[in-house]
This record gives C-alpha cells, structure tokens and sequence, in this order.
C-alpha cells in the first residue's frame, strides 16, 4: 500500500521561479529512530535481487544497523567488518564492509515536484553517497534515473559533486548526462549544503544551495530514445556505498554521512513552453523552462540529380551526424523529399545524404563559386546548410546544389522500379527493383531484378519448460535480429503442454539468440564451450543460420540437449516433482501440510510437509532469519528471542 503524506503550510522557495510550495513529505529526522512509516532498508549486496555489487561492483554490505537518528540527524555510517559479513546469494561470500540505505518505495511515491536534501557529505577514498529516486515500475535504464546528488571521495578534499538522468533500452547500457559542479577551496564534507532537484513534465533542474546548476529536457536526448520522466510515480533513495576499488590506507574509517532534512514539495504553477508558434506549446503554462522546440519542414527536391538511391536522410550535428536517423520520404512520387522534425531555438546545421552515407551532398564548389546556402564552411573538404529556427520553419532545397531545380530530367521511367521518377522524361536504364528472388522465401519479389536485402524465412523457435524449478509468465526469444529488446518476440503455450512456441521471420545468415523470460526478468545462462553456443566478449548465446529449409527443433532452457526428465508426478505425495515428466514409481509418502518446527506454537505432529504457518513467541527477529520466501529461518534462530529485546548481532 502507498501512503502519500500530506503537509497543509506553504513555503516560498528562490529556486529559479517565484513559486509557492506546497510540502507533501517531510522528514526532519526529530525522533531517536528511523521513522519505518516513511522508509524502508535495501538488505544484503544485491546478489539477491541479481545485481552483483547493485550493479556497480560495490564492496559493501547493506544493513539498518548503520543507520541512526538522533539530535535531528539522520547518520548513516560505513564501518570495516574484520570477520567479514557472510552472504547468502552471492555463494556466502565474505563482505568487509557494512552500510546503509534506505529508500521510500511502496511507503512514499510521487511525480513531479521539488526534491531536496540537506546534507553533510564525506571525504576519502572509496566512498560513494548518492540521493536519487527510481521509479516504482518498469526496467533500467528504459523507465530512468534520476541523481540529485552523487559524489566520489578520494584522498584529498570531496570539492565535486554531480548529478545525472539515465535512460536507454531496457537490459541495456544507460545513455545519460551528467553535470558537475565544483568547490573554488573546501570540501562538501566541511559543511550541510542543501542538493534539490526541480522536476516537472519534460524537464528536470538541479540545484545545490538553490543555485541552478544544469536542466535537461526531451531535446537534451538523441530522437531515438524515449523520454521515461513523464511516467510512474517515482521513489527516493539514499546510500553510503564503498565503490569498486575500496579504501587506501588514508580513508578515514568509520566515517558517516549526515543528513538534517529530506522534503518533496509540489505546486499548482505550471512549467512548460510558452511560445505559442512551438510545436511543444502549453497553453496552460506559466513559467517557461526553456522546452520549446519547433517544427521544421526539410524539402529537397531530387528531380536534378542522376544519383541512384533508397531513402533519402537529413542530417547534422542534432544527430551526432548520422547516415539513418531523420529520414525524409517521398509518398507522392514527385521527386520532391520531404520530412518534418522537432529542433529547439537556434541555428540548425545540417546537409543531405541517402542509404546511411552511401553518398552526400557536395556543396563545396557552390561555395567557391559565390553561393550562400551552405556557410557553415572551409571552401575545401566540407560544406554545410544552415537555418535559423524559429526564423524560419520550412526549407526547399535542390539536392548537391545552391541554385533552384530547372533542367530537364532523366531518370527511372518504370512506376515498379525503386527509383522511379516520376518528372523524368527520359528513361537512362537505372530502374532497379529490389526484392528477394528466392521463391522460397517469404519477401520473395517475383518483379524483383536487384537482391540487395537478404531473403527472409519463417523459423520456429520451440522451448521445452516442463523441467524449469521457477516461476515464469511468458518465455521470450531475444537476439541480434531485435536488439535483444526484451518482449518483442514472445512465445506461446496454446495447447498447455509445456512447450513454447514462436515463429519469426528472420533474414538468412548467422545470428545469435537466447531464451529469456518477462522481459528480461531472467535469461539462460550458459558457461561457454556448449556445442550449440558462441561466446562474443563477455556473452554466451545461442547460434542459429537461417537457410531456405530452416528448422531449429526443440530447446531445453540452459541446454543444447533436449528435456527429459523423470521422477513421482503425483502431486498428493511429497515426492512429488513437478518436472518430472516421467512417473519413476517413486511416489510413497502421503502429503501431509503443516506446521513442522517442534518449539512453533502451532506444532502438527502428524505433518511431514511445513507449509510456512509456524507461529513463534518472538519479540525480534535478525535480518539473516529470513529465507528467502519471507519465511522465517529457524536453523538460524538459535533459540527463542523472548520479551527481553532482540539478540542479534
């Protein structure tokens, strides 16, 4: 259940705009304890949730017990463990670190709004605080990231700190920007400063000590990626981490980081484009937060070029010059492409070209000869055009030239052909008509004279999960052919007899593939060396090549071989193996559910299977008495924690 706290006063904050803020969490950190209704602890290294080190190699071992409260600071201190602290998921590893972080998911969540933390931070090498938030659904990087405050110690003084917003593809590397604001002499740990975010639809501002230091909006991005900021309500985070590398003999330990309040404020001014002509405008905005962009229409007119060629593109330094990303399109046939994209306001640099740079504009001896629609120049290796936007909102341009389409046209006569055109009037044998020439294949282009795309095929992909011990939803087939991109390529059950199916087009050629489940929530794993996989860098996947007949057979997750699998498939007895496939006859004890711990206070003599209801008079119980179904570990209990207090460690 989320509870969402309210405060009824006002405050007026400098933080960029005349605003009034409405306080809806607060934490002043008053009492002698961590307030449980608004925070909880991330437990362990991470190893349980799948994320070695949490994702960053880090060397600690979080637990509450390094984290206080008291004279209205919240601490949270990072400590050396001599013997080291055992942990489960990561094969009882030893960690000779502890720490703490906490974070208010699924007690406070929010979108938008004034995040801010006034904190006291720490020198020396090896640590890492952070304050950041996450949001409560989705996968990382895809639904995003947002770092109010991130700082790396290091021997001499902590004079920098930074902030960033991830996002990306979901099981893929994080694209994002960060910033970093520096200290003229001192360091953050000498004092409090206060680290605040300013977050509203398509944009978010960092601040430290009120000051704006940096902001980013949609167009702060490359177009391929999705902006997540404006989804999900989203929780806080804050930790004390030992990073990868660890301390050196001058880190100063145990140390702490201190924090004197965290608040969320929220208000009913509206951020967004005021500009009335942008394509972004907000009409019910009242403070501008430098969003707009603007509707730009590239037309060039192809009808005075004998160049042969498949999709025409636009592009510049708004795409970090890429050969494929704004393409343009020609949907009336009239030799004329066109394409309209978003820019904010300020001069567009930008030049044509076709098929991924296949080939470009050369606008250079134009610009020798006099001509001006191409001044972003050295007059000798390149030559670019250049538009004022909001100036102007639409360009009409001839292809490889400064001056306007007159001449006569030659070109492709043929309606069919890939580069026909149209206004030509005079046909000069270019007509190419792509397509796939094997009957066989399913793009098969009886018309086709030209194979330039490789054929494609139908493959059946089957994967046997009857011997699985985990819980699943829906497999899914991830590979090279998708980006790896997570649920694209789902598979079925129709007949509920344990083996899913997906049939996928795919181009003939090699390709690497594995099985994967939930959109990533798990994949196969394989050690290297199997005969049906291949190891690239630091991944091992599957290999398949589609041909003209291609059957891939049936797979068994984690295997090259197929599924068999034997044991008792009775589920009334408690040899009972639900992967079995085979009954062996070894089925013999009648299931009896219950509780079975002697001391429980519901003890059942008679059962032989415990079904986790066991009741115990126990005042606390350690964090390390916890299986891993929330079920309590009674091996681990050494005895009854009676009304005394805990005995943990």
């Amino acid at each position: 259940m989320k509870i969402k706290l309210f405060f009824v006063f006002m405050i007026t904050s400098c933080l960029g705009f005349a605003q009034t803020w409405q306080v809806i969490f607060e934490d002043d950190f008053d009492g002698n304890s961590l307030d449980m209704t608004k925070w909880s602890h991330d437990l362990g290294t991470g190893s349980a949730q799948g994320l070695w080190g949490w994702g960053n190699g880090e060397l600690q071992y979080y637990q509450p017990d390094n984290t206080s409260v008291g004279n209205g600071i919240l601490t949270i201190e990072a400590k050396e463990e001599p013997l080291g602290i055992s942990d489960f998921y990561s094969g009882f590893n030893p960690y000779y670190y502890s720490s703490s972080k906490i974070l208010t998911r699924d007690k406070f969540e929010f979108k938008y709004g004034k995040v801010e933390a006034r904190m006291k931070t720490i020198d020396g090498q090896g640590y890492w605080p952070a304050f950041w938030m996450l949001p409560g659904e989705g996968c990382w990087p895809e639904s995003g990231e947002i770092d109010i405050m991130e700082q790396w110690g290091n021997d001499g003084a902590t004079n920098v700190t930074t902030g960033a917003s991830h996002m990306g593809n979901c099981g893929s590397p994080s694209n994002y920007i960060a910033w970093n604001e520096s200290l003229s002499s001192g360091s953050y740990a000498d004092a409090f400063h206060v680290y605040s975010v300013v977050w509203y639809e398509d944009y978010i501002g960092w601040y430290v000590d009120d000051v704006l230091i940096s902001s980013v909006t949609p167009s702060s991005y490359p177009s391929n990626l999705t902006w997540p900021f404006n989804d999900n309500d989203w929780f806080m985070i804050l930790n004390l981490a030992i990073t990868s590398s660890g301390t050196n003999g001058n880190t100063v330990i145990p140390n702490d980081i201190q924090v004197d309040y965290i608040r969320v404020s929220q208000t009913n001014d509206i951020i967004g484009c005021t500009n009335s002509i942008a394509s972004n405008y907000n009409p019910n905005a009242t403070i501008d937060n430098n969003s707009c962009l603007f509707s730009l229409e590239f037309n060039v007119n192809m009808n005075c070029t004998s160049e042969s060629f498949s999709t025409m593109y636009v592009t510049g330094p708004f795409t970090n010059w890429c050969g494929d990303c704004y393409p343009l399109e020609d949907s009336n046939n009239d030799g004329i492409w066109t394409a309209t994209y978003d820019f904010p306001e300020g001069n567009v640099e930008y030049k044509y070209a076709h098929d991924n740079w296949t080939d470009q504009e050369d606008l250079i001896d134009d610009m020798q000869s006099g001509g001006a629609c191409a001044p972003v120049t050295d007059f000798s290796s390149y030559a670019n055009r250049l538009v004022a936007v909001p100036a102007f909102l639409s360009v009409t341009d001839s292809y490889g030239s400064c001056e306007s389409c007159t001449a006569d046209i030659m070109g492709c006569t043929n309606p069919i052909a890939a580069n026909y055109n149209p206004s030509a009037s005079i046909d000069d044998g270019s007509c190419i008509i792509y397509g796939c020439l094997d009957s066989n294949a399913t793009n098969y282009n009886a018309q086709a004279n030209t194979q330039i795309d490789p054929c494609e095929y139908e493959v059946m992909f089957s994967l046997d999960m009857r011997t699985v011990e985990f819980s699943f939803q829906t497999p899914e087939v991830n590979g090279s052919w998708n980006g790896w991109c997570g649920a694209c390529h789902p598979m079925n059950d129709s007949d509920l007899d344990g083996i899913w199916e997906a049939t996928i087009v795919l181009p003939e050629g090699f390709h690497e593939f594995k099985y994967a489940y939930d959109s990533w929530a798990d994949q196969e794993e394989f050690v290297g060396g199997e005969s049906c996989t291949l190891t690239t860098d630091i991944f091992t996947n599957r290999t398949l090549t589609v041909t003209n007949n291609m059957d891939y057979g049936i797979s068994c997750w984690e295997s090259c071989d197929i599924c068999v699998n034997t044991g008792c498939t009775d589920p009334l007895f408690v040899e009972y193996d639900s992967s079995a496939t085979i009954d062996d006859g070894t089925c013999a004890i009648f299931r009896i559910d219950g509780c079975t711990y002697p001391d429980a206070l519901n003890y059942d003599v008679l059962a032989n299977v415990d079904d986790l209801t066991c009741m115990f008079t126990i005042n606390d119980v350690c964090p390390g008495d916890f299986n891993s179904d929330g079920s309590v570990n009674v091996s681990d209990l050494g005895g009854f924690l009676g009304a005394f207090g805990s005995t943990c460690d």
